[in-house]
């Protein structure tokens, strides 16, 4: 399988725009559960670190396609639909 530019900005984006989504609503979920003691608080610790430590290195192949392609397109304005700035 080869992949283009086109494929990995395609790819890339849309791992970033469902799974930040969902980090967060997880994490908001994850956190009334472990205020309220249905969950362990480590469990939840862990749980996040984790989903963090799979996302870090997403985010960093993400900024090196955009560094890629120049300052004369925005790939985050265009891509990501969370993106403010």
């Amino acid at each position: 399988m080869k992949l283009d530019a086109y494929d990995e900005i395609w790819f890339v984006s849309t791992i970033l725009n469902g799974s930040i989504p969902i980090f967060l609503l997880g994490l908001a979920i994850g956190g009334v559960l472990a205020a309220r003691r249905s969950i362990p608080l480590l469990a939840f610790i862990v749980a996040s670190l984790l989903f963090l430590a799979s996302l870090a290195p997403t985010l960093v192949f993400w900024q090196e396609i955009v560094r890629a392609h120049g300052p004369e397109i925005n790939l985050w304005r265009n891509h990501i639909w969370w993106y403010i700035g």
